[in-house]
């Protein structure tokens, strides 16, 4: 039996697929581009700049450094396997891993039209500050097993070779890396919609609602992107805005993929360590949001199909050709890989 007021037919979850995908479509094409162009331009220096000073200063770099960069929590992990092997001190390098995901510029463009300006707001500052105190709570044990660092190869290639390199990195190597997760997003979001909606959870005071929506996060394996609609669909379903803070902070930052490498680098005591102080913080942030008052407007991310613009439109059919290109590259089997075991390659 199933409840016709929860369940949300086949036509509810596609409708709200579309209207997701719609709104998602321009800050994901411009998050695309942008990870290509700082990869193609971004100096060869940046992992040296990252250490020296005192380790809040190492951590302030490393969030610095994975601001910019578009990168999922699928992508960040090769990445920041990569710095700790070119001598990065932990503080930078467990800063610049849980930033990078949480402050994604496509993950912030995305906020604003589903989540309100300030949520948005609220999400930037929290992700930042949360960056910082993982790593400085972190981090002293993580130096002890950190494996030896190895040169990082000057290249100076003229400006075109870089441009084409990075829009390929961009269009290319990221979208297949991270679009299936994408999907998955809002594909979750779309089913979800009427269980987030759930009378059961709405009832719940948002004191409870914040630290379980911190632990529904974890599982979902979705990037910041990803996590987005799903936040946007709890709010509109009369879930607090602190506890749809907690899944966006928590959801990205940690999941099973993250313990496995960081207990691979550092041991398991401080991929625990890690995992732990990020849920604990996200709690706080959205215990915080609440008490402050912070309000989602109500007409955020509802997508009526009238005000789309020309450009939405582009942007969805530039997404679609992007995925249909990634799924012709990589073929179906190579997709779903990309979640069932995103780490099989590296």
């Amino acid at each position: 039996g199933s409840d016709p007021d929860h369940g949300g037919g086949v036509e509810d979850h596609l409708a709200t697929f579309c209207s997701l995908a719609m709104e998602s479509a321009p800050a994901l094409l411009i998050g695309y581009v942008l990870a290509g162009l700082i990869t193609a331009f971004m100096p060869q220096g940046g992992a040296s700049w990252m250490g020296g000073g005192s380790r809040l200063s190492q951590a302030l770099r490393g969030v610095a450094f994975g601001l910019p960069l578009p990168v999922c929590s699928c992508g960040v992990l090769p990445l920041y396997e990569s710095l700790v092997r070119r001598g990065v001190p932990a503080a930078a390098a467990v800063a610049f891993l849980v930033a990078t995901p949480e402050l994604g510029l496509d993950a912030v463009l995305l906020s604003v039209p589903l989540l309100g300006v300030p949520l948005t707001i609220a999400r930037v500052l929290g992700a930042f500050l949360i960056a910082l105190l993982v790593a400085l709570l972190v981090s002293p044990s993580a130096e002890s097993s950190a494996p030896a660092p190895s040169p990082a190869p000057a290249l100076l290639d003229p400006v075109g070779v870089r441009l084409r390199r990075g829009l390929n990195y961009g269009l290319v190597e990221l979208v297949d890396h991270t679009l299936p997760w994408v999907l998955l997003g809002l594909g979750v979001a779309a089913v979800a919609a009427p269980l987030l909606g759930h009378p059961a959870l709405q009832q719940l005071p948002s004191y409870v609602q914040v630290p379980l929506f911190a632990l529904i996060g974890i599982p979902i394996y979705v990037c910041a992107s990803g996590a987005t609609p799903v936040a946007a669909v709890a709010v509109q379903q009369g879930v607090s805005a602190g506890a749809a803070l907690a899944l966006l902070i928590a959801g990205p930052a940690t999941n099973v993929t993250t313990f496995g490498v960081l207990s691979a680098l550092h041991g398991r005591r401080m991929a625990l360590r890690f995992g732990l102080a990020v849920v604990v913080l996200a709690i706080v942030a959205g215990w915080t949001v609440d008490a402050v008052g912070v309000s989602v407007p109500a007409n955020v991310g509802a997508g009526a199909g009238e005000h789309w613009s020309l450009a939405s439109w582009a942007a969805l059919v530039g997404l679609a050709l992007l995925t249909l290109a990634s799924l012709r590259r990589q073929g179906p089997r190579g997709l779903l890989g990309q979640i069932v075991a995103p780490f099989q390659g590296h």
